[in-house]
């Protein structure tokens, strides 16, 4: 195996990592967002002004385009 090889072996087991941390954050927004549509908010005790679901969506995508 070449340097070249393991320095892309690397690189894309990194890649694979992170998409698999970006997946979670987005099943975990998908099932926040779910139980708020059934009427049990789980945000209500923190008296967000936004719903929490939301703002792990978006700081999710603004993390994917970085």
């Amino acid at each position: 195996m070449s340097n070249t090889d393991i320095k892309n072996t690397a690189i894309n087991q990194e890649l694979l990592m992170d998409l698999n941390m970006h997946l979670g954050i987005l099943k975990l927004a998908s099932t926040l967002m779910m139980l708020e549509q059934r009427g049990n908010n789980p945000t209500s005790l923190a008296q967000s002004s936004q719903p929490l679901a939301a703002v792990i969506s978006n700081h999710s995508f603004r993390s994917i385009i970085w």
